[in-house]
């Protein structure tokens, strides 16, 4: 265990328009910045006002990001909501490893992971943490309650009760000890076992809510269970299971128990809700007040197995209408699938959920990066969105031919009403799968709504590319492919709509290109790729090449020009590694000369170049002049 901080610090911190300054004695460090806005944090935390919490442990993290207190604390806060729980996990593990603990003891961090993980299903890296804190110290209660719900977890049934038995003798004065072990024998038949158990724990918690509700649920006796509910509620008992329970016992009054089940929010409930409109089926003025309840419904509604408060499902309703639904088994707050809804057409009067149409499902796959598929027409699919770095894959799917049946309407239980039920294997599909079913797929590679790419595909195979590289909605590169290869492909300079460049392909590998500047059909560049690459010049545009350029074997560079610009090659220079090293009109030599003052190279006798040195014949003062570039180098001559 590490502890940095100095004592006697000075400090105050002040809450002034949203801003927090720190006064620090000259002595400070990093370290002690960091632990006067983490117990400031602290302080707050634990008077219940969160509001900034997270803002001034974000500020202590920067300062010393490896600060376990801090984590801790952050990781709580993100623990409060199953939304973030992934994100609490990560940062309990953070202060764990960090081991930078000040005041705290790292029991207390370790002793949460593990539940967490218990919570979340992950139960053999949960052990291994009960086990390190078991051979730490004796066994206590909050281990013990941990250690039981690891057996309950990996479906050691007899080993559980056992374990509770001796757990119940040892500790008996923890409540969830007597609930956890009468849930175990009511599951394997031994009920005059789990009657004792709560007869037991009702001696040490006289009118426990939780234990008559637990009682009333593996009460037999109509009259005997009403007896127990309603003792239920008067110790304060608030779940809506409870009045379901009484609704199901054949009770004098009926409608008081369908109006106390609504008031404590049974209609966020799913499989509460199910098991009314079971119960009341035959009830039709029942059932109708329970419809016009949940008729137009706003807000959350969960399948939460064992009503701990963290949900497998969760479902999104606005006036009546399913919106979406949330399917996040292990409760770690990462969704592993979402499907949004639309409701079918004049369905106003029926609020079920298999009025609900999906028109987007996204899934979470092994990466930890989310897919998503469109419906145009349930169950048929029109594109797949994949994700990739910086961006996205989204491939567009030809029309009523790729399935996704993600919902069956049936399960087990017979109808159901609120919730629904996933295929087993609704058919996710492979890339190579989607691609014989896509017709186009657009590839984003920021945020942009433009994609940067734009493939084209036909029987599965590229046909088209189209480029955006500026991602402003205008393509400046097209590629038409033969055989899923390169062909042919053509070139925006100026992104003026006009193709400047062609690109020519062979087996794949780009063998020509050819620039037409000007937009007349006639090209001024032309370079042919092969082992000793050639590049041709047309200076004047009338479709004949004035210069082109070639490598021999040996490494050197011939440049070769005509002078009148007619076709006929009468000037050659001859470069190697760059450098000009003769230059020849038929087969006479002509010097050449550098000019430092204007930093250009002379063929024959020096003069005044012209204002442009752009490639080609340039005119002034009724002389006319040869220019060309090599490696950045300028070469002019004065032509008779």
């Amino acid at each position: 265990m590490v502890k940095v901080f100095k004592t006697g610090l000075i400090l105050s911190v002040f809450l002034l328009s949203g801003r927090y300054a720190v006064s620090l004695s000259t002595e400070s460090t990093e370290q002690n910045i960091a632990f006067c806005y983490f117990k400031q944090a602290e302080k707050l935390y634990n008077s219940g006002d969160i509001s900034s919490v997270k803002e001034l442990l974000k500020i202590s993290l920067e300062f010393f990001p490896d600060f376990s207190e801090a984590n801790f604390l952050y990781s709580r806060l993100n623990l409060q909501k199953q939304e973030t729980t992934y994100q609490g996990i990560e940062y309990l593990e953070k202060a764990i490893n960090a081991d930078s603990w000040v005041s705290t003891n790292p029991y207390l961090a370790k002793l949460k992971l593990a539940e967490v993980l218990l919570r979340t299903g992950q139960f053999k890296r949960a052990n291994r943490i009960l086990l390190e804190l078991g051979n730490q110290r004796i066994e206590n209660t909050d281990i013990a309650l941990l250690r039981a719900q690891y057996l309950k977890g990996m479906r050691e049934t007899q080993r559980l009760k056992n374990y509770l038995s001796d757990a119940l003798k040892r500790f008996p004065k923890t409540l969830k000890f007597y609930l956890l072990y009468t849930e175990v024998l009511d599951e394997t038949g031994d009920i005059n076992r789990a009657k004792a158990v709560l007869a037991a724990g009702l001696n040490e918690f006289p009118h426990e809510p939780a234990l008559l509700y637990a009682q009333a649920r593996i009460e037999q006796n109509p009259k005997t269970r009403i007896a127990l509910i309603k003792e239920y509620f008067i110790s304060n008992g608030r779940d809506p299971g409870a009045a379901l329970l009484g609704l199901h016992s054949e009770p004098d009054n009926p409608r008081y128990y369908l109006k106390l089940f609504l008031s404590l929010g049974g209609n966020s409930y799913v499989d509460y809700l199910e098991e009314a409109y079971r119960l009341l089926k035959t009830d039709h003025d029942l059932l109708k007040e329970l419809v016009d309840a949940s008729l137009n419904y706003s807000g959350m509604r969960f399948v939460d197995s064992n009503h701990d408060g963290y949900y497998e499902e969760r479902y999104r309703y606005s006036q009546g209408k399913l919106e979406s639904l949330e399917l996040d088994s292990n409760q770690d707050g990462a969704a592993e699938i979402e499907i949004k809804f639309i409701s079918k057409a004049g369905s106003n009067s029926d609020s079920t959920a298999g009025n609900a149409i999906p028109v987007q499902v996204i899934l979470l796959n092994e990466e930890d990066s989310r897919i998503r598929y469109h419906y145009s027409e349930y169950p048929f699919l029109y594109s797949i969105s994949f994700p990739i770095a910086q961006g996205r894959e989204v491939y567009h799917l030809l029309p009523n031919q790729f399935v996704l049946e993600i919902l069956t309407r049936s399960s087990e239980a017979g109808d159901s009403y609120f919730r629904l039920y996933l295929h087993n294997d609704p058919g996710w599909a492979s890339k190579k799968d989607i691609l014989i079913h896509s017709f186009r797929m657009d590839e984003y590679v920021s945020e942009s709504v433009y994609p940067a790419r734009v493939y084209t595909y036909s029987g599965g195979q590229i046909v088209r590319l189209n480029e955006d590289p500026n991602e402003d909605g205008l393509f400046r590169r097209i590629v038409h492919y033969r055989g899923s290869a390169p062909a042919l492909g053509f070139r925006d300079l100026d992104g003026d709509g006009h193709y400047e460049i062609r690109e020519e392909y062979s087996e794949g590998g780009l063998i020509k290109i050819a620039l037409d500047q000007d937009g007349n059909g006639k090209f001024e560049y032309v370079q042919i790729i092969n082992p000793n690459t050639e590049m041709y010049w047309d200076y004047n545009g009338d479709g004949v090449y004035d210069s082109r350029e070639y490598e021999l074997s040996d490494g050197r560079l011939i440049r070769e020009f005509s002078s009148s610009l007619n076709g006929t090659f009468d000037l050659k220079a001859l470069f190697i590694k760059g450098i000009l090293k003769r230059v020849e009109r038929g087969r006479r030599v002509i010097p050449v000369s550098y000019d430092p003052e204007r930093d250009l190279f002379w063929i024959g006798p020096p003069g005044t170049p012209p204002l442009s040195l752009s490639e080609g014949i340039q005119r002034m003062n009724n002389r006319e002049y040869f220019i060309f570039h090599n490696l950045g180098r300028i070469y002019i001559e004065e032509l008779q």
